[in-house]
């Protein structure tokens, strides 16, 4: 082979090559890799009284991540609320997220969370997350409430602020601010004027993800409804210590929960009488126990999991990871 050919094959392989990378990095702009979970309470266990009782499940989650990214490199953590609940110190869940922490994106939710400030302690520490609230509170002049929307990899993020008072009938103080059936509250008027510029005025197709801490979709026909109006993918819901499934009008539906705290029920406690929000009962729920977890039991990891999240151009896949031993 003459040098006039191999110079000319040397080119033509170059040109393979870089329409080859070229293509990946189009490719990849429409993917997108996710985990979720919620409600571990934190990384002491109840009550959190003792720095070095640790929840036992966190340790063996992150060694799972860390393995993980290794493969499929982790775009976004979406925590669906209670995570800092019963740690005495803020920083020892910093500590714990090490290097995720940039990509960590929460909502909020629980009692201790709400009203001791440790919500907004941890968010205060952490950049991202701090500049996310203020970008938004600018805009529509409600500084008190720790709602967002974030863009990650061509998918809409929007992480709603959803603490158990805001959607506690019997607690009048805070019944203004449940937004979950109130269409004149300032938090869903920012939800739907958002959902609506990106569906009807920028004609956005891609992905939307929202994470609240309470079920939506048992508890707030509004949020439903208005879910389906616009084309939202995925909805990402905790608090009830249970794993459940349901697609709604196009919807898919999640509650994911727990990892390393106790059960607080199965099915049924999803389908209680006394909420009357309800519209349909889950497709799918999992632990099947029913009963709480008692303080001397055994700890298994057997039923604590969280979401692996994969969206491409054109699909989303959610598939469901068992934490175990």
């Amino acid at each position: 082979m003459n040098k006039n050919m191999k110079k000319i094959l040397n080119s033509l392989l170059s040109s393979v090559i870089l329409s080859m990378f070229s293509f990946s990095t189009v490719a990849d702009e429409n993917n997108a890799h996710f985990v979720a979970w919620g409600d571990e309470e934190g990384f002491t266990k109840r009550k959190g009284e003792d720095l070095n009782d640790k929840n036992e499940a966190l340790p063996v989650l992150m060694k799972k991540l860390i393995d993980l990214d290794k493969i499929n490199p982790i775009d976004g953590i979406l925590h669906t609320g209670d995570f800092v609940r019963f740690d005495p110190d803020e920083t020892l869940y910093t500590k714990f997220l090490e290097k995720f922490l940039d990509r960590f994106y929460p909502t909020s939710g629980g009692d201790q969370e709400f009203f001791l400030g440790r919500y907004t302690r941890f968010i205060n520490a952490v950049p991202h997350l701090k500049m996310l609230y203020v970008q938004r509170a600018s805009v529509d002049g409600n500084g008190l409430e720790y709602y967002y929307h974030t863009i990650i990899k061509n998918t809409h993020i929007i992480s709603l602020y959803s603490p158990d008072d805001y959607r506690d009938p019997e607690n009048t103080q805070f019944q203004k601010l449940n937004f979950y059936n109130n269409p004149d509250n300032e938090q869903f008027k920012w939800l739907n004027n958002l959902l609506y510029n990106i569906r009807d005025n920028a004609k956005d197709t891609r992905p939307i993800i929202v994470l609240s801490h309470g079920p939506i979709f048992n508890g707030s026909k509004l949020l439903v409804d208005t879910f389906a109006k616009y084309k939202v993918n995925l909805v990402l819901n905790g608090d009830t210590h249970v794993y459940a499934h349901k697609k709604y009008k196009g919807v898919e539906y999640y509650v994911t929960g727990m990892m390393g705290d106790r059960y607080l029920g199965g099915c049924e406690y999803l389908d209680d009488e006394k909420n009357k929000g309800f519209i349909e009962k889950y497709e799918t729920c999992y632990p099947l126990e029913s009963i709480n977890r008692k303080k001397d039991d055994k700890f298994y990891f057997a039923k604590d999991h969280y979401l692996d999240i994969q969206i491409s151009k054109d699909k989303l896949e959610v598939k469901t990871v068992e934490i175990k031993s």
